[in-house]
This record gives structure tokens, C-alpha cells and sequence, in this order.
């Protein structure tokens, strides 16, 4: 699947590209191609200036200074001919190259372009391309300004050449260039792939033992039928145990995928989360206590933020949980809330084993443990949900959560949250 989205990448990407380059060679083309034929036509103009000039002032024709003056004759891009023939007299050839062209082909290019139906335009003889201007004068006299356009001709093949080749390293260039970007751009997909992977093999996993208990005992009971259901009340119960644990992993999961696809149903408002830290630990501190922790709290009272109070009721939960579960034995709980300038500050500790770099690393990620031995172990019932969940909430709430862990110590999550401006301190 990434192989097939890489390439579609990649083609759409050189498709884009050569509609580009063809786009912009033709501009090119089109462009220089009309820029010539332009100055051509400027030049033929002039020439026909010259002959209009010598037209009406015929008494100036001799004056060789006048004629260089009127004539551009200094313009050597085209070879240039002025036909010029009057009601008396044949074609003959003036101009800036009067001695280049055979009397014979002047006569047939001239009856050629005589009967051509515009007065500028171009005219193919013998292979050779022409432009030419005509104009007659009232007294019957005709000229021609014809322009040898094979240079022209020559120019435009090379131009064309060199955007094709322009064109070509162009296309080679980008087409490794797009089979980087598309690795770098389906990067991001592919690790969502393989994390949805992991996802659908860690919670079929996880489902597996459950539903492998509850089978098992169900084959038990099934295999007794004369006894009654006092008699299989414990593996009644077993069968209980292990459906409400597989009801917790499904909801988790389901939590996980609405928040991912936003479908979560929300309802945002002020809330007082120094009242939602005081309620969850007054839930929690007999377990605590009975786990032989020590608690130690510094709450802030009337901290308000804007957000959904039952998803942060659960965020709150799950750090509890796992400062309990993770604590060391007779160790230290420590939940402090404070207001940080314009955000409040939530901070749980606890004192037990620290994490590595790699762990605080991973630590927020679906089924992650620390322990796996431990957390699969009895009375464990971890599924390295809690954290994901917690994080979930977190970004939901466009807050920041981080983790420091310090050997000797212990560990600290703190989780800071924009203050709701809304409530006069």
C-alpha cells in the first residue's frame, strides 16, 4: 500500500510537472518566435521608409549620404533585398544586399508574392524561408522589402532543441527529486499504519486472555450440568471478573478511536478543576491508604478552566491510579495544582522505581508497560491504556503534558492548562 501510494505520488507529481514545463517551454517558444518576427516586420518597415523616401524625393537618390542615412543598412540579422519595379521596367534588386540573389529567382519571387493575398506575410522558395513587405505608389511603381528568414529559421530549431533538453534534465532532476519527497511525505502515513497495526495485534492480544478465561470456565460449568449454580459460583464469578475487564479494555479502546477520529462527544463549559482534584482523591484516598501509601496534597483552591469535566474527572483517575499502582511500598504520593501566571499546573509524583530515557519515551504510547511481567501479573489488570488516554484528554484540551523521572526520587507527570478568564479572582 505505501509502495502504490509512493508512486501515485510520484506520477501525479511528473504529471504536474511536464503540463508545467510544456506549458512555460511553449510561452518560451511562442514568445521569442513573435519577438522576432516582430523586429523583422520593424525591419522591413524601415527599408519600405527608405523607398517611400526615395519615391518622393527621387532627386536625392544619388546623395550617398542621404541614402546611408535613410537606409538601415546597418542591420545585418537578415539579408534583405528591395525589389523595386516601375510600369516601364523590370524587377530589380536595391537595398541592403542588392548583390546577393540571381535576377531569375528575384522574377519568380516577386510574381510569386504579387500574387499572395496579404501584403505582409511569408512565402517558401527552393527550401529557403521569406518574409515579405509590398506596397505600389500611386504612380504604378511597386516594391517589395524581402527578408531571407533560413537564419531565423536555424535560430528557433536551436531554441526548440535547447528546451527539450532543458526540459528533459529538468524532468530527470525532479523525478528523483518527487521519489524523495514521497518517501518524506508518506512517512507520516506509514508509521500510522504500523502503529494501527500494532494497535489491532496488542488489543487482540489483550482480548485473547480474557476471552480464553471466560471460555475455559465456561466449558467447566457446561461440563457439570447436574450441579447447580451455587456449586459453579466461583467460576460464575471468574467469568464475571474477566467480562468486566474486557468491557474496561473495550471501552478504552473505544475512547481512543473517537478521540482520534473527533467524534468524541464533548461539552464544553467552566469548570472548577481544584473541585475535580479534590473529588477524585477524596474517591481514592482509601485506597491509597489501605495500600499503605502516604499522601501528601497542595491544592489551590478556585482554579476554572473551559473544558468537558467528565473527561478531566478521568484524566485526573488514571494519574492517580498510576502513582498508586507504580508507587513503591510505604511510598509517597504527592498531587500539587498551583496557578503558573495565566495556567494552572498540575503535578502528581511518586516515589518508586524511576523511568529510562527510553521509557519516559514511550510512556504515552497504546499498550505500552514498563513492566509487562508485572502489569500481566494477578491483581495487575493494567493494559497500557491509561497513559494514552490521559494524553488524549490532555490534547483535547489543548494542554501540555510531560514526564520527569530522577533515580533516588521518583517520578513526576505535570500537566499544565490555560486558565478560564472568564471568573474574577
Amino acid at each position: 500500500m505505501i509502495r502504490s501510494l509512493r508512486r501515485k505520488f510520484v506520477a501525479i507529481n511528473m504529471t504536474l510537472l511536464m503540463i508545467v514545463f510544456t506549458v512555460l517551454l511553449c510561452i518560451i517558444y511562442t514568445t521569442t518566435a513573435a519577438n522576432i518576427e516582430d523586429e523583422a516586420k520593424k525591419y522591413r518597415k524601415k527599408v519600405l521608409e527608405m523607398a517611400q523616401t526615395m519615391e518622393e524625393h527621387p532627386e536625392e537618390d544619388d546623395d550617398s549620404d542621404d541614402r546611408e542615412n535613410r537606409g538601415p543598412v546597418d542591420m545585418h540579422m537578415w539579408t534583405t533585398y528591395l525589389l523595386r519595379k516601375t510600369p516601364e521596367q523590370t524587377w530589380n534588386i536595391g537595398g541592403p544586399h542588392p548583390d546577393d540573389m540571381d535576377s531569375h529567382i528575384v522574377v519568380e519571387l516577386a510574381d510569386l508574392i504579387m500574387k499572395q493575398e496579404k501584403d505582409d506575410g511569408k512565402i517558401n522558395y527552393r527550401d529557403t524561408s521569406f518574409s515579405y513587405s509590398r506596397w505600389q505608389t500611386e504612380r504604378g511603381n511597386q516594391y517589395i522589402v524581402l527578408q531571407d528568414r533560413s537564419n531565423d529559421v536555424y535560430r528557433l530549431q536551436s531554441l526548440l532543441w535547447k528546451l527539450i533538453l532543458v526540459g528533459a534534465v529538468g524532468a530527470i532532476a525532479f523525478w528523483g527529486i518527487s521519489i524523495l519527497l514521497a518517501r518524506w511525505a508518506v512517512r507520516p502515513i506509514a508509521r500510522v499504519l504500523e502503529q494501527q497495526r500494532h494497535f489491532v495485534a496488542d488489543a487482540s492480544h489483550e482480548l485473547k486472555t480474557p476471552l480464553s478465561v471466560i471460555m475455559a470456565n465456561a466449558s467447566l460449568v457446561l461440563s457439570h450440568p447436574e450441579k447447580s449454580v451455587a456449586e459453579e459460583r466461583k467460576w460464575l464469578e471468574y467469568i464475571q471478573e474477566e467480562g468486566e475487564r474486557m468491557n474496561g479494555l473495550v471501552t478504552s479502546l473505544l475512547y481512543l478511536a473517537r478521540s482520534d477520529d473527533g467524534s468524541l462527544q464533548k461539552v464544553y463549559e467552566p469548570v472548577c478543576f481544584s473541585d475535580i482534584v479534590e473529588e477524585e482523591l477524596l474517591h481514592l484516598e482509601p485506597l491509597i491508604f489501605e495500600a499503605g501509601k502516604n499522601l501528601i496534597q497542595e491544592i489551590e483552591s478556585d482554579l476554572w478552566m473551559y473544558g468537558d469535566s467528565s473527561q478531566l474527572k478521568r484524566m485526573v483517575q488514571n494519574l492517580l491510579e498510576n502513582a498508586i499502582k507504580y508507587s513503591e511500598e510505604r511510598g509517597q504520593i504527592r498531587i500539587e495544582l498551583t496557578k503558573q501566571r495565566e495556567r494552572l499546573q498540575f503535578v502528581v509524583f511518586n516515589t518508586g522505581r524511576t523511568l529510562t530515557q527510553d521509557q519516559m519515551k514511550h510512556i504515552f504510547e497504546r499498550f505500552y508497560r514498563v513492566d509487562e511481567a508485572r502489569d500481566r501479573s494477578a491483581g495487575a489488570g493494567g493494559y497500557g491504556l491509561g497513559l494514552s488516554i490521559v494524553q488524549a484528554i490532555v490534547q483535547e484540551h489543548k494542554g501540555k503534558i510531560t514526564v520527569q523521572s530522577q533515580a533516588g526520587e521518583g517520578t513526576w507527570f505535570t500537566v499544565t492548562f490555560s486558565l478560564w478568564r472568564g471568573v474574577k479572582e
